[in-house]
């Protein structure tokens, strides 16, 4: 891309953004009773589900190992374990003996809805109370130590506190539209 290739691209985009602002959307109004509308149209959108923030010991084998394989991780993953229940450190057993990629932050996996991990993992993660350990967990991945720190409930947010946001989105669908219509417009009208 040469410089004046940029230029050009540039103010091509500059002069669609103002025929947009000037043409397209200078009477969008969104009202109070759209949003209000469309926020009781989609509460899924406004929530927020159940999460954890949680740490894990990750000891590695494949599912179709041989069982000494799968006997020698579960015993350090049980050892981990007793480890972490004598008091030691959560986090700096996950740095010591962890074999995954969380390792480097004390496990810490961070805050996570129930969906955005594997099973058995996510059961036992969200019955575990903030300062609970689990027992050891096997999944594809290997076997787990988890432990909870926080535990955040699901909520929705509330309409005001979306309200512009919402606004916005509306306003953005209906100038999408409009630039959309006027383009098959031009394409049906132009000689090519």
């Amino acid at each position: 891309l040469t410089l004046d290739q940029l230029r050009s691209t540039v103010e091509e985009a500059d002069l669609v953004q103002e025929l947009v602002e000037t043409d397209l959307a200078t009477d969008i109004e969104v009202t109070d009773a759209e949003v209000d509308a469309f926020y009781e149209e989609n509460p899924d959108a406004f929530t927020t589900p159940e999460q954890v923030r949680a740490r894990h010991i990750l000891f590695q084998v494949a599912q179709d190992a041989p069982e000494e394989e799968v006997a020698a991780a579960r015993s350090k993953a049980e050892a981990a374990r007793e480890r972490a229940l004598a008091g030691e450190d959560f986090a700096e057993l996950a740095k010591e003996l962890s074999e995954g990629p969380s390792a480097p932050r004390g496990g810490d996996l961070g805050l996570f809805d129930r969906s955005r991990m594997v099973e058995p993992f996510a059961s036992a993660a969200f019955a575990l109370e903030p300062g609970e350990i689990s027992s050891v967990v096997r999944t594809r991945f290997g076997f787990h130590v988890i432990k909870v720190e926080e535990k955040v409930p699901a909520s929705t947010a509330p309409l005001e506190d979306v309200r512009e946001q919402i606004r916005r989105g509306l306003r953005d669908r209906e100038v999408s539209e409009r630039v959309d219509a006027l383009v098959v417009e031009l394409g049906e009208n132009a000689e090519i």
